[in-house]
């Protein structure tokens, strides 16, 4: 039940309840309703997120009458709205005219302002300036249904919707008034028990304005219920963040996830006190211990989607601070070794369409406020192991952070590691050259690029040079392996301009010799207002004209290595790949097909058998082939799972003979738990064969009195054959002559060839059998059963005749 976590310093009893419920049936007595049918008043009074709204915890203990008369007043009022006709329904222009002035009356109140602070903001687990109008609207909208039924609480919204000159009054800010109108519109359907258009509502909401824990509660809630996610695959796991974690944002306000996976609210930059265990902090935590993770984004969070979450005990293992907090159920700790995510000045550059609407660029004023938070900003710093510069904004354009990289130092900060988050437009080398007391505590440097060449680069990095930042790359890429810092990364939010991109993007980390190629997901939080605009960039979307395109790359192989991470959307790739493999070797010829590498099957990292699985274009007849296990702890180590060491596979050719043509290959893996084949985007060609090919060699040819031949032969697919023939044909009549050789045993042959090619080997002599005088052509037959084959060498041999008899 959401309320249950929004409202946590609320307590109703069911009594209280009762009462309540009573009072408005009293108020609402003169309206009639079939009994055997809810009404709109049942309904809401029904739903006990809306019981434990702080508005009706107010006016049931009746504890501040300026507030219940505000109350009063609009029941009043929203009451006495009625039809301009008699036969139309309710006066929806009105009814909406009315909801705006209440909601303005609300929020003028003091004495609401007074409620809200003594029974949620007291600690608080919300957003300020959130949850007071959603609150506020639940209250209105309860009015409106209770007197003119659910549908004119839907189109009151509608109405709201439509007028823009109305939705100022409502809130300043588009993306705030959109978020609210969505929240409304999916409470009434979760009042209506429409749980799927609820669910829809409420992440519109949220896309609109990430920052809105009352959209993300409600979208855990419904979507658990729906089946989109199961909340036990987080039994047993754990997050460090709410426990190490700090992150600011442009109001000040501080929390121990970015915004956009958990907007619950831990303090303030602006708090004359740093308060490491507020109560919305300690909440956090225990929701981790719990296993709950309630104030966490389950559809967007990088670690759940990706399935990286360690366990408890691997956390345990990893950290002895995080083993103390786990053994001993702690929420209250120390605030040492804390690890800093700046994002409280969003200044940049560049004014990227996927992170900002328009160029931010605070003034100098805005930069001096900015600085005043110093004192508390080093404070931080002085108790932290590590900070990221900047979360959102740039760290080289940005007055204040350029301030504060000069402030901080080993002195004040001796256990400090800095990570940077750039877009890389101004690291230069004089830029780096101008922090050289930070050289040493630089740790790694992430660069946000989004494309792999001009045209896309100026498209989706809007105001930046592509020709300069491939240069300051380059001089990044040199300092890394100067060792001047210990990771160098590149970063790509994928949309519909640059997703062609991507197999070019990871070639482009390779040859900067980067440690990881970072994809991101593109969201829309706070920036495509339009959804129309965020569906045309979303290649995510299975509507959108290009995503089959998109699924097909992201099956590439060139995809397909080390150090390329896909954070946001792992679980989306992994469906599309739900095996990991790499061929280190794949080829074929007459004899077949030769592979080697390795492949798991990603979910639990299953081993298991392996089989090259082949499917001709155009047809849907598979070829399978069973492959030989053999160690690769080279790859287990690589991916540090000790499991692993047993995923290589080698298959050598069998001599299988496939018709020809050109064929898919797919890996199938069969482990104790389960059997999965995926199909590569990689092909090979079976090149069409003579009917009777022959493999040979002739290893001693001699002629004069008598013809000697020595050598090898076998079928094609290995095949040894069971009679081979030597074939003496005429160069000057083209008459053919066939002669019996003797078999003999060719060991070499079967080692070097690494097959059963023992007894391919022959030699034959003339031995005083007849042949004409004359120049002849070498060939080779072999009789194998049914099957029968000729190939001539092109070696021809000079044959005297047979020497006279001596008397």
């Amino acid at each position: 039940m959401v309320a249950e976590h929004l409202y946590l310093s609320n307590s109703v009893s069911e009594h209280q309840i009762a009462n309540y419920r009573n009072e408005f049936n009293r108020a609402k007595s003169r309206r009639q309703h079939p009994s055997s049918r809810k009404t709109a008043r049942d309904k809401f009074l029904e739903n006990e997120d809306f019981i434990r709204n702080p508005l009706m915890n107010s006016r049931l203990t009746n504890h501040l009458t300026r507030l219940s008369t505000i109350h009063d007043q609009c029941l009043d009022r929203l009451t006495k709205v009625r039809a301009r006709h008699h036969n139309q329904s309710a006066d929806i222009p009105g009814l909406a005219s009315e909801f705006t002035a209440c909601m303005a009356d609300f929020m003028a109140s003091r004495a609401m302002t007074q409620d809200f602070e003594q029974h949620r903001k007291v600690n608080p687990v919300v957003e300020n300036d959130d949850d007071p109008d959603f609150s506020i609207g639940q209250l209105l909208l309860y009015l409106i249904c209770s007197s003119h039924g659910m549908s004119a609480g839907f189109r009151v919204v509608d109405k709201l919707a439509e007028n823009e000159k109305t939705q100022i009054t409502i809130h300043r800010n588009p993306n705030r008034v959109g978020a609210l109108l969505n929240l409304w519109r999916g409470f009434l359907h979760l009042v209506a028990g429409r749980h799927v258009k609820a669910l829809s509502s409420f992440r519109a909401a949220k896309h609109l304005c990430n920052i809105n824990l009352v959209a993300q509660l409600y979208c855990d809630e419904l979507s658990g219920k729906a089946g989109q996610f199961n909340h036990d695959q987080l039994l047993g796991r754990f997050c460090s963040y709410p426990f190490s974690k700090l992150y600011t944002n442009q109001s000040g306000e501080t929390h121990h996830c970015c915004l956009a996976f958990s907007p619950l609210r831990a303090g303030s930059i602006d708090d004359q006190i740093f308060d490491w265990n507020s109560k919305s902090s300690i909440e956090f935590r225990k929701s981790i211990l719990s296993g709950a993770f309630t104030y966490c984004d389950k559809t967007s969070c990088s670690f759940i989607v990706g399935g990286s979450l360690p366990t408890r005990e691997d956390a345990a293992i990893e950290d002895t601070r995080i083993a103390q907090i786990i053994e001993q159920n702690l929420v209250k700790i120390e605030p040492h070794g804390l690890e800093l995510v700046f994002e409280h000045d969003a200044s940049c550059n560049l004014a990227c369409p996927s992170c900002r609407s328009e160029l931010i660029a605070h003034p100098k004023i805005a930069t001096e406020q900015l600085d005043q938070r110093f004192p508390y900003l080093l404070e931080l710093l002085s108790k932290s192991k590590r900070l990221s510069v900047s979360g959102y904004g740039d760290p080289f354009f940005s007055r204040h952070y350029r301030k504060l990289l000069k402030l901080v130092c080993k002195e004040n900060s001796p256990d400090l590691t800095i990570d940077l988050i750039t877009n890389a437009a101004l690291l230069t080398p004089q830029t780096w050259a101008s922090y050289e007391h930070l050289h040493s505590m630089f740790g790694s440097i992430s660069v946000s690029v989004d494309a792999a060449n001009r045209d896309t680069y100026s498209k989706v990095r809007k105001l930046g040079d592509f020709d300069k930042l491939m240069k300051n790359l380059e001089f990044i890429s040199t300092l890394r392996q100067r060792g001047i810092f210990s990771t160098f990364l590149i970063q790509c939010v994928v949309q519909a301009d640059n997703f062609r991109e991507m197999e070019d993007f990871v070639e482009l980390g390779q040859r900067l010799a980067v440690d990881g190629v970072i994809f991101q997901r593109l969201f829309p939080y706070g920036v495509y207002t339009d959804p129309a605009k965020f569906e045309k960039a979303d290649v995510f979307g299975t509507s959108h004209p290009e995503h089959q395109d998109f699924i097909g790359i992201l099956r590439s192989d060139r995809l397909k290595k080390q150090g390329v991470s896909f954070s946001t959307f792992q679980d989306f790739y992994d469906k599309i790949n739900p095996i990991d493999y790499y061929f280190d070797s794949l080829t074929t010829d007459e004899n077949g097909i030769s592979a080697f590498g390795w492949a798991f099957i990603k979910s639990g990292h299953q081993v298991g058998k392996v089989s090259i699985v082949l499917k001709k274009d155009g047809h849907n007849k598979r070829f399978q082939f069973e492959t030989n296990p053999i160690s690769r702890p080279d790859v287990a180590d690589a991916l540090a799972q000790p499991g692993l060491a047993e995923c290589g596979f080698s298959l050598h050719p069998s001599g299988r003979r496939l018709p020809f043509g050109r064929y898919q290959v797919g890996i199938r893996v069969d482990s104790p738990n389960s059997s999965v084949t995926d199909f590569t985007n990689q092909f090979i060609e079976i090149a069409r064969q003579p009917k009777e090919a022959i493999k040979y060699s002739i290893d001693l040819l001699e002629g004069g009195n008598d013809v000697v031949v020595h050598g090898w032969a076998y079928l094609a697919g290995g095949q040894v054959p069971e009679k081979i023939f030597v074939v003496l044909k005429s160069l000057s009549n083209n008459k053919r002559t066939f002669f019996d050789a003797e078999q003999v045993s060719r060991p070499d042959v079967a080692e070097a060839l690494g097959r059963n090619l023992v007894k391919s080997g022959f030699s034959f002599s003339l031995n005083g059998r007849h042949l004409p005088a004359g120049e002849y052509e070498i060939g080779v037959r072999l009789v194998s059963g049914k099957r029968r084959a000729i190939r001539y060498s092109g070696r021809t041999v000079y044959f005297a005749g047979q020497p006279a008899m001596v008397a």
